[in-house]
């Protein structure tokens, strides 16, 4: 993909280059771009949703007082109604952020609108796409209380737990988003490190230190969640 685009900069600054050329490579380049995003979409699937309700239900665990063992993330492929059970609760939560997530187009549209207007306007459109992010960005948490549920209760199904959030944070949206947004402080505090290795010209040990951080923040804000729901 990078050799593509390098391509097409090349093509595009030379005058020379013909339109087809450039279509072409384009085009090579978008359906490469649209295979990985397919890629991507299709191991989250597989994969995510598994190891996710896998680390839902070792969290459960010790926000119980348990001593789960690490292998308890990988319940979800010990067997293959467990499988099954995962799958479609990721595939339910991706289509219900999916379909929330959409309602981002449209506020983006009129906050462009908006801007070609005055200051005054463009200002009022950016307050609003951020109240809009941020009421989307709430919601979306709500459906991952979805998994709470289904690792509480084996009986339960999926979509019967997805129908179950709305009446389950109703009225407690602006509790929600204190919630979500009171990590913001330990996300900054964790991505430092690796920012300054960065910038000192370690890149890859940089990454290396923002993941491993990264993946105390999101143990501790998932062991939260469990006890929030």
């Amino acid at each position: 993909l990078d050799a593509l685009s390098g391509q097409i900069a090349a093509m595009v600054s030379d005058a020379g280059a013909s339109m087809p050329q450039v279509e072409a490579l384009y085009n090579t380049f978008m359906a490469r771009f649209g295979l990985v995003l397919l890629l991507m979409a299709v191991i989250d699937l597989l994969l995510t949703g598994p190891l996710y309700m896998g680390l839902k239900r070792y969290l459960l665990a010790l926000y119980r007082g348990g001593q789960p063992e690490l292998s308890e993330t990988m319940y979800c492929f010990s067997g293959g109604a467990a499988y099954w059970r995962s799958f479609k609760a990721n595939l339910w939560v991706w289509l219900y952020s999916l379909l929330w997530g959409l309602l981002l187009i449209p506020g983006a549209l009129v906050m462009l609108v908006l801007s070609m207007l005055n200051i005054l306007f463009a200002l009022l459109g950016a307050a609003g796409y951020i109240f809009l992010a941020a009421w989307v960005m709430t919601k979306l948490q709500t459906f991952d209380g979805a998994y709470n549920l289904l690792c509480d209760d084996p009986g339960m199904q999926p979509r019967q737990a997805i129908r179950i959030m709305p009446e389950l944070f109703r009225g407690r949206l602006w509790e929600l988003f204190v919630f979500i947004f009171s990590f913001l402080g330990w996300i900054a505090v964790c991505g430092l490190p690796g920012y300054l290795l960065t910038y000192l010209g370690f890149g890859l040990l940089g990454t290396v230190v923002d993941f491993v951080l990264g993946l105390f923040v999101v143990a501790y804000r998932g062991a939260a969640f469990m006890g929030y729901v």
